[in-house]
């Protein structure tokens, strides 16, 4: 029984001949490949080939490999040139000199296409990019919510969420197909500019952004190197990895609510929120209301009023005012445990939403499963 490149030299020696090598996750998709050339028969006997025409396929530890080749016509050519790179992946191709042109346009065809996916997938990122932008954009203007709880607040949680939830599902399909692995990080690097660009570019910003970047391209390297150890891909390799990135993406966002609350207690000073005032308020003057005389009350309770807003007045510019540029940074800190608690509980969202997309591709065609056989080393006795 010949091998693979035995039968390879034994069709280059032929006059003006064709040779392809190719790659298959198993025999019967092979011989499925093989019987859908017009010029093949298959059946369980064997294969039927025109004269001229050699072809055999041997078996793999895992999957299959076939060599066909001979005189084949130019037509014969681009019909197996196109079955096998759409259900298999070849591995050599031997050419006549006048058919070198099948050898390069189709390969620059299929360059071209993988280009674009992949500047397709790396726009998916920049766009969830520029949503989590905007986001921090409302984050960083959005003190007084967090003073003063309402459904604005709940509102603008529900977006951060969602924008969190894109930056997880976009990252993994980035961090899982994009390679090299430098273009994943620089599809990373284009969507931190994309979020500058939603948000703003300070100082402060650009800095919390840089983070950002490192993160994620310690999360690709981390994806790429865990995929590659893998004998089966999964997802949740992808998604697993995925803790690091989400609280760097959590920081941003609190980073974003320090350095807007930090700019306004600058430009305008601290001030406790009229909501908090008015509850203290009214708590005391119920009081105040149950005990003394009716014909009193009014003047007694703007009595109050006045010496209660001196007192807090009194109070937060002697004790307040000289810490209160630590405010921001208190309120920033207060709510980032709680935000990478809800992220590390949903963390189950993206994982389900990335096995649904990585279905849909495989389906549409955008990408395949290729079985790729690997040596291994081992200590035995000799």
């Amino acid at each position: 029984m010949s091998t693979p490149n035995q039968l390879m030299d034994k069709i280059k020696a032929m006059p003006n001949s064709t040779c392809f090598l190719a790659k298959f996750s198993s025999v019967d998709t092979a011989l499925e490949v093989l019987g859908r050339l017009s010029f093949v028969e298959t059946d369980p006997q064997g294969i039927a080939l025109p004269t001229g025409v050699m072809c055999e396929v041997f078996e793999t530890l895992p999957g299959a490999m076939v060599v066909i080749g001979g005189m084949l016509s130019a037509q014969q050519r681009a019909e197996i040139f196109s079955l096998f790179e759409e259900f298999g992946q070849i591995e050599a191709i031997a050419l006549p000199p006048e058919a070198e042109q099948l050898k390069q346009q189709p390969r620059r065809k299929l360059m071209m296409s993988k280009a674009l996916k992949t500047a397709f997938l790396a726009a998916l990122l920049m766009g969830a990019g520029y949503f989590l932008g905007t986001v921090c954009t409302q984050f960083g203007q959005a003190y007084e919510l967090i003073l003063s709880p309402s459904e604005e607040l709940l509102d603008l949680l529900l977006r951060f969420l969602l924008a969190l939830g894109a930056m997880a599902v976009t990252a993994g399909l980035v961090a899982a197909l994009l390679r090299p692995v430098w273009v994943g990080i620089i599809a990373f690097a284009f969507s931190a500019l994309t979020m500058l660009l939603g948000w703003q570019v300070s100082p402060g910003s650009c800095v919390l952004v840089l983070v950002y970047v490192l993160v994620a391209s310690l999360y690709t390297v981390s994806v790429a190197r865990e995929l590659n150890e893998r004998i089966k891909f999964s997802v949740g390799t992808v998604t697993g990895e995925q803790g690091m990135l989400l609280m760097a993406l959590v920081l941003v966002a609190c980073g974003s609510l320090y350095l807007g609350y930090a700019a306004h207690i600058e430009r305008e000073g601290f001030s406790v929120p009229e909501l908090y005032i008015e509850m203290f308020m009214e708590q005391m003057e119920k009081q105040i209301v149950s005990r003394a005389p009716e014909a009193e009350r009014e003047e007694m309770m703007a009595e109050f009023r006045e010496e209660f807003r001196h007192t807090v007045d009194e109070f937060f510019e002697q004790t307040v005012k000289p810490h209160e540029k630590l405010i921001p940074l208190s309120v920033a800190a207060g709510i980032f445990t709680p935000l990478v608690t809800v992220t590390r509980l949903l963390s189950w969202v993206p994982t389900m939403v990335l096995n649904l997309v990585f279905y849909l591709l495989t389906v549409l065609g955008v990408i395949k499963v290729v079985c790729e056989t690997q040596e291994v080393q081992r200590l035995v006795i000799d």
